[in-house]
């Protein structure tokens, strides 16, 4: 038996024969569905690997993975599709979104009227504020800060050179200022 070969190890619902007739050796490759009792089979002239068998079954409308039978892969299929239709109440709550994003956001400058934040509008909606979030920034773009806060920090940056620049000339000038005194100490003899 060969080892890693899903079919001639006949693990994953894949088996594997052979027979030996007047045309030659015939190899025959089955599958069963992971779902129902649903089985195929596939004749092979010689030895492909599980992954070009597994194709052969893909042609013949065969879902791998997970492995499903046609029947069983088209049901799977309706059902995806059924449930990836949005309910009634995530319509009402998205579009309630929408238009509290229109009244209270300006998009033109990136800000919320005064009192609104994402995480009110997902209240208010009972939508997650990951989802507003994400729906603001893609429909209406990202919150920008105001001006007057890049002032302030600017500013703040300015203050903050000035204390560091003025920290090292005033550390310098005490450290002058200890040399004098304990060159004054040293001259006159007296202790420090």
């Amino acid at each position: 038996m060969a080892r890693g070969h899903d079919y001639m190890d006949g693990v994953r619902g894949r088996s594997w024969s052979s027979s030996t007739g007047t045309a030659g050796t015939v190899f025959k490759a089955r599958i069963q569905c992971g779902q129902c009792a649903a089985a195929d089979t596939v004749q092979l002239r010689h030895v492909i690997t599980p992954r070009h068998i597994d194709l052969k079954f893909i042609q013949r409308g065969w879902r791998i993975p997970p492995r499903l039978c046609p029947a069983c892969a088209a049901e799977s299929k309706e059902k995806k599709s059924m449930a990836s239709k949005p309910s009634a109440g995530a319509v009402k709550a998205t579009a309630k979104m929408f238009t509290l994003l229109s009244q209270h956001f300006d998009a033109d400058n990136g800000r919320y009227v005064a009192g609104w934040s994402d995480g009110k509008i997902a209240k208010e909606t009972g939508m997650a504020p990951e989802a507003v979030t994400e729906f603001r920034r893609e429909a209406f773009g990202e919150i920008k800060e105001p001006a007057e806060f890049a002032l302030i920090r600017a500013d703040i940056t300015t203050l903050e050179k000035l204390v560091i620049d003025n920290h090292a000339s005033i550390t310098a000038e005490i450290a002058k200022l200890r040399g004098q005194l304990a060159k004054a100490v040293d001259k006159m003899g007296v202790p420090a």
